[in-house]
């Protein structure tokens, strides 16, 4: 079985209309972010061209689709996939209140349902943080950048 793994934020969803970053550190600003995380901010969010390769990955036989995201995702962050068509065999998110580190965070999601799979052929982790796919291709997973099909973002 091909495992495709996928973050959201930035990498198939352009959500940086709600987004705000310190320009010293570059992190997003947490309380900005859960103030403009509303019903109606999320549902304006949009797809970005990275998308139109999980969609074609859907129908294929022998190939799963995995979500593991740093954001918590709420009622509103499902309905919002379902509506856009992104659906995943298997979803991790970021649990309410947890503050770890995004690479630490998504590796200790990610390796152990891994590990608990009997049929993993290969793996493929888009993400566009690059902690984060340091730390993956240093398990061994091979990571891609979304700026390969997004194209270079301006955040």
């Amino acid at each position: 079985m091909k495992y495709t793994i996928f973050d959201l934020d930035g990498t198939v969803i352009d959500s940086s209309h709600r987004s705000m970053f310190d320009p010293i550190t570059g992190k997003t600003n947490l309380e900005f972010w859960r103030e403009n995380s509303t019903r109606a901010k999320i549902m304006k969010d949009s797809l970005m061209p990275l998308a139109k390769v999980w969609h074609k990955i859907i129908p294929k036989a022998g190939k799963r689709i995995v979500i593991c995201t740093a954001r918590v995702l709420t009622h509103i962050d499902y309905e919002f996939l379902r509506t856009k068509g992104l659906f995943a065999d298997a979803i991790f998110s970021r649990p309410e209140g947890d503050m770890t580190a995004d690479a630490d965070l998504k590796i200790s999601q990610i390796m152990p349902f891994l590990a608990a799979q009997k049929d993993v052929d290969s793996v493929k982790f888009w993400d566009d943080n690059v902690s984060v796919r340091s730390a993956f291709t240093r398990e061994g997973i091979q990571t891609l950048n979304p700026e390969i099909i997004n194209g270079k973002q301006e955040w």
